[in-house]
């Protein structure tokens, strides 16, 4: 049977399917319309042959894609039927706070002529219900938006890339002052890859200039792998990349129509390129494959967040289905033709993975996401270095985003359709505004409670109970949607997203001002990039054995990275709401302090569920414990396995995986304000 779409004809082999069997339109997740010349010699054993239109010579042929599983969530009978749902979840909450918001702007507005109620306290209760519900609302939209495009899910299957007839690609990995121990391991493992030694070639690109690296790399004399290092260092980590790219091109052989790229630190699986590559070379339109990234050195509980787990299992599965999977900077494969449509990967931003790819989409090439364990890499091992690779990133997406016109100008985006355009709307927009928006709500909570501005309005008890219900319901529904996204990210990642969000928001918010909207004169910057494995360790925060005093850290802490902000805030909000406390007290008979209505007036003023400013406290002594009692994580050579006979090795299979146990974290008092919310919501039942 032969049928031609487009340019491309699609061979189908049917002689080994029974005669019963039909048709598909889909096989797989592999849509037959859109893949490059396809073979199925068995589609029941999961077998794909893909005849190849590469330029070179050498890679013409045919290409056999195995499929090994259904992927990470149609093996699982709960992630396969509750994915669907994430939208609806995500949606609620939204609802509830918007009818919050509704309702609370009413019953100020029809009071409006009293002169009484309406004072100027009124006008900052108006500026802060605001900020709130833009605080709610701002970051939820674009997760209502992709996980919409969840109802109808495209789960990719684990493919694999079969034979010793595989396309040629070029290995880049770059470095920049990082530990040379970390990049030899980085190299020996991409050197044992499971892939045909004549097939690919590693170009290690080194803005460090290591001597040490150069002399070992000639030391291996390993036949594929080349040492660069550029003489004039720009453009960041993209221009290392794009140096690379053009090394490809001079060295003997073809440059090759694939390439793939590794951080420093990243040691890949031996199924890595062969799982990736089947991937891209499924659909000629396709421009870029991603896998998730893993890391092996996350501490017990992960209390930074570093592990970013709520974004390789969850929202980067969502963007994929949104067909806005971005290139997140390392295992990844691209096409060098779409990578030379858009001029090489772009040097004016920090994020030139993520640019890349929404550049590539906007030319109209497609992107693909993998959420498999490919690469296992290294988190940054001190607050510090934590502070500058998510300051960094928080930079670069903003920087995306004016890039593009906050994708409101047709000329720039091109070819993005109008669901994308939106999209990167509400990303870009919530990235730079979203920070802003709840430092503001943070500092402004202890001037509030100074100045003695209630937490609600209302003047009947109806109303009251209205406006509780929908608050406590609001809280519940995004508690049921945390819920609802740990069958996922697991429990604890997704109930620690809003904390970390909470206490990382001045950092963000100080850096997007400063970038962007303030002149150098006042103390704006220029937005520049430091790789994360260069930053020095001095204070060995991790290391049960070499730890610095808690005088040095505490000093580091609080001044070199900014955590008396957190203190200071701490200390405010307690101050301005035992203040309030104390004069509400003052003013209840001494026989008869909780009756109804003083409980309803502590609720006004102080209590209204769920507490923002515990909220805050509690988010905010996150990094403050951490500083205190930091985690203990083994030295990197205890991480790994032995060595190999080709000098590679890996980590081990008990540090793969997040590991918890039970500890007074944000997690303990995340309960804390369930079970209060919870408790308010059923009291409304007896007013």
């Amino acid at each position: 049977m032969h049928f031609t779409v487009g340019s491309s004809r699609v061979r189908l082999s049917l002689s080994r399917l029974s005669s019963n069997s039909s048709l598909p339109n889909r096989i797989d997740n592999v849509d037959l319309e859109k893949a490059t010349d396809l073979v199925l010699p068995d589609p029941e054993l999961g077998v794909y042959n893909i005849h190849s239109h590469s330029a070179s010579s050498k890679d013409r042929g045919i290409w056999t894609v195995r499929k090994i599983n259904d992927g990470e969530i149609s093996s699982s009978r709960w992630k396969k039927t509750l994915f669907p749902y994430l939208g609806l979840t995500a949606s609620l909450p939204v609802i509830a706070a918007s009818w919050y918001t509704i309702a609370q702007l009413r019953i100020i507005s029809k009071y409006r002529e009293d002169q009484a109620i309406w004072d100027w306290k009124m006008f900052v209760g108006l500026f802060l219900v605001g900020i709130d519900l833009l605080s709610f609302f701002v970051p939820v939209v674009s997760v209502i938006l992709i996980a919409a495009k969840s109802i109808n899910p495209r789960h990719r299957p684990q493919l694999q890339l079969s034979g010793d007839n595989v396309p040629a690609v070029d290995v880049l990995v770059t470095s920049c002052n990082e530990d040379v121990e970390v990049i030899k391991d980085t190299l020996l493992a991409v050197l044992s890859i499971d892939y045909p030694q004549e097939k690919f070639r590693v170009i290690i690109s080194d803005d460090g200039a290591s001597k040490e690296l150069k002399a070992w790399v000639s030391q291996l004399g390993h036949p594929n792998l080349h040492y660069t290092s550029r003489t004039t260092r720009g453009g960041f980590k993209a221009g290392n990349l794009n140096h690379a790219v053009a090394l490809t091109e001079r060295l003997p052989g073809s440059p090759s129509d694939f390439i793939a790229a590794l951080d420093a630190d990243m040691i890949v699986e031996k199924r890595w390129l062969r799982s990736v590559m089947a991937h891209i070379i499924l659909d000629d339109r396709v421009a870029v494959v991603c896998p998730a990234q893993h890391f092996y050195n996350v501490p017990i509980n992960d209390p930074l967040e570093q592990s970013n787990v709520i974004s390789w299992h969850g929202q980067d599965l969502l963007r994929d289905n949104a067909n806005w999977a971005w290139n997140s900077g390392s295992g990844y494969v691209l096409r060098r033709q779409a990578l030379q449509e858009i001029g090489g990967f772009p040097t004016k931003g920090l994020t030139e993975d993520v640019q890349s790819s929404v550049n590539m989409m906007a030319k109209g090439w497609k992107t693909a996401y993998l959420p498999e364990e490919l690469q296992w890499g290294l988190i940054p091992e001190t607050y510090h270095a934590h502070l500058k690779q998510f300051v960094r990133w928080n930079v670069g997406g903003s920087q995306i985003g004016l890039h593009f016109d906050f994708y409101l100008n047709s000329s720039k985006t091109d070819q993005l359709t109008v669901s994308q355009r939106f999209l990167g709307f509400t990303i870009a927009f919530s990235t730079m505004i979203y920070p802003i928006l709840v430092a503001t709500n943070q500092i402004c909570a202890p001037i509030r409670f100074v100045l003695g501005t209630p937490l609600a309005y209302f003047h009947t008890t109806g109303e009251l109970r209205m406006l509780l219900r929908l608050q406590c319901a609001m809280f519940l529904l995004k508690w049921l949607q945390e819920l609802h996204l740990s069958v996922f990210v697991g429990y604890r990642a997704a109930v620690q997203e809003s904390c970390f969000a909470t206490w990382m928001s001045p950092y963000f918010a100080l850096s997007t001002i400063r970038s962007f909207f303030l002149p150098k004169w006042l103390g704006g910057t220029t937005p520049g990039f430091t790789s994360t494995g260069s930053i020095s360790n001095t204070l060995h925060e991790r290391s049960a054995h070499r730890r610095a005093s808690l005088r040095d850290r505490l000093h580091d802490g609080l001044f070199e990275c900014s955590m008396w902000f957190h203190a200071v805030l701490i200390a405010a909000l307690a101050m301005s709401v035992a203040f309030r406390s104390r004069i509400v007290l003052q003013h209840f008979p001494i026989h008869d302090t909780w009756n109804t209505t003083n409980m309803i007036e502590i609720l006004r003023q102080v209590a209204w569920p769920a507490p923002f400013w515990l909220k805050s406290i509690f988010a905010n002594l996150t990094p403050l414990l951490y500083l205190i009692s930091p985690p203990n994580v083994p030295e990197r050579d205890k991480l790994l396995g032995n060595r190999e006979k080709s000098g590679a090795r890996y980590p081990l299979q008990e540090f793969r995986k997040v590991r918890s146990t039970w500890a007074v974290d944000n997690t303990l008092f995340h309960y804390i304000l369930i079970l209060y919310t919870a408790v308010v919501f059923l009291w409304t039942f007896t007013i």
